[in-house]
C-alpha cells in the first residue's frame, strides 16, 4: 500500500502565520479569514487563549519545528487511510 498525503486545493490559502476559518459557510476551510477586520477581536482573543494555554501547558506545549510536523503529517494521512478503510463495507 502506497500513502499519499492529501493534495491541497490550489486555491487554499498558506496558513503560515494563523487561519481562522468559519465552518458554518466553509466546511472545506478554503477562506481564510484571520486577516478580515472584522475578525479582529476574535483573533485577538484566541491568541490570548493560545499564549495562557502554551504559559500553563506541559512539556508537550512547544512550539513544532518541521521534522515533527512533517512526522504529524504522515501520521494524520496514516490515519485518515485507516479510518476510510473502516468505513468501506465488508465484502
Amino acid at each position: 500500500m502506497v500513502l499519499k498525503a492529501p493534495k491541497v486545493p490550489p486555491q487554499a490559502q498558506p496558513c503560515q502565520h494563523g487561519c481562522l476559518f468559519d465552518l458554518s459557510t466553509d466546511l472545506s476551510e478554503h477562506k481564510n479569514i484571520i486577516n478580515e477586520t472584522g475578525m479582529a477581536s476574535v483573533v485577538a482573543k484566541l491568541k490570548a487563549r493560545l499564549a495562557q494555554a502554551a504559559s500553563e501547558g506541559g512539556p508537550w506545549a512547544f512550539p513544532f519545528n518541521k521534522s515533527s510536523t512533517d512526522q504529524l503529517e504522515v501520521d494524520i494521512c496514516k490515519e485518515q487511510v485507516r479510518d476510510s478503510a473502516d468505513r468501506l463495507p465488508a465484502n
